[in-house]
């Protein structure tokens, strides 16, 4: 949550996606925000990301590889 000023907050979201096959892997934005876009853990970890998002983060690419090695 974001603290943008007396009685105002905000509260962002982050997902966690995959490129369909064949599908464009650039990001798309709605003009909401300006942060749109893949990003490694390391990439995140620099922007300030949290702990919990970070480990998010590992959980969603433990089971992408779990999933790509059919275990």
């Amino acid at each position: 949550m974001e603290d943008i000023g007396p009685d105002h907050q905000h509260i962002d979201f982050i997902y966690f996606a995959d490129v369909a096959p064949g599908a464009d892997p650039t990001p798309h934005g709605n003009g909401e925000g300006d942060a749109v876009g893949w990003y490694t853990l390391c990439e995140l970890q620099a922007l300030g990301a949290t702990e919990e998002v970070l480990g998010w983060g590992r959980l969603a690419l433990d089971r992408k590889s779990a999933a790509s090695t059919g275990e």
